[in-house]
């Protein structure tokens, strides 16, 4: 029944060996050792799990795993476009490829670049176009007086089927010049110049300018031009066919002193 000590306290370590300092200094010596080859066994671990980091076989591998997960994305992306009823394609792989494609898209081809000028100088042409018809409206009885310019008018308006007023003064004489003392300045110092302008043409002709050279016994006193605005009451610019207008001008000389005037059409 009766227990001893040793039973109830459970085995006990058995120091009988280390009974002396000796033996002591041996155990500690051992467990020195022991501990410093496990040290220099995970140092010798460490250092190979270092190298191994460094080496080339383990950057292949995480870039392995690297394109293994992109295309398992790709898949997964795939799948949900495709679930959600969006057409899915993978014709353009990498980002390049897409840049490319959308730059392509967005970038005018030499084809639009052509289409584009085509048309900007067709608008340019047009404008041109209308600017020089406006200026000819507005200035068509000065140009169709110039001989140059009206033989062009005449040949455009032959081909685009319109018309122009005629302006030849070889359409034109003027008869029935003469002078005297004015009836209209009474004071004996002016003088009334007349003469007719006959258009002979079956056209009617625009009036022409009037060219007043009034002469003294041995020279020429003065000469003006007068323009249908100054010898025309009325806002007429054509003399009809086969017609003749009277015209009359009262000039700052006295009749005594004129000799000889003469009146031609210009333009």
């Amino acid at each position: 029944m009766n227990q001893s000590n040793t039973d109830i306290n459970g085995p006990t370590e058995d120091f009988s060996e280390y009974d002396s300092l000796n033996t002591m200094d041996a155990w500690l010596t051992q467990e020195s050792n022991t501990n410093h080859s496990n040290n220099v066994s995970v140092a010798n671990t460490h250092k190979n799990i270092d190298d191994k980091v460094g080496s080339p076989w383990l950057e292949q591998y995480f870039e392995k795993k690297h394109h293994e997960n992109t295309a398992q994305s790709k898949a997964d992306l795939s799948q949900i476009l495709l679930d959600m009823g969006v057409p899915f394609t993978e014709k353009y792989n990498t980002d390049d490829e897409r840049l490319n494609n959308i730059q392509a898209t967005y970038t005018p081809t030499p084809t639009k670049y052509s289409a584009i000028t085509i048309l900007w100088v067709f608008g340019c042409l047009i404008l041109v176009l209308l600017l020089l018809a406006q200026y000819v409206i507005f200035h068509l009885e000065t140009l169709v007086k110039h001989p140059a310019h009206a033989d062009r008018l005449h040949t455009i308006c032959s081909v685009a089927a319109c018309s122009l007023p005629n302006a030849d003064l070889n359409s034109f004489t003027i008869t029935g010049i003469k002078h005297q003392t004015s009836q209209i300045r009474t004071q004996g110092t002016y003088s009334d110049v007349s003469a007719t302008i006959n258009n002979q043409d079956d056209k009617a002709q625009l009036y022409p300018n009037i060219k007043v050279s009034v002469y003294g016994s041995n020279d020429l006193i003065g000469e003006f031009i007068a323009t249908p605005d100054d010898y025309l009451l009325g806002n007429q610019r054509q003399l009809t066919a086969n017609n003749r207008q009277q015209v009359m001008f009262t000039i700052p000389v006295a009749n005594t002193q004129i000799s000889n005037v003469t009146v031609a059409p210009i333009y």
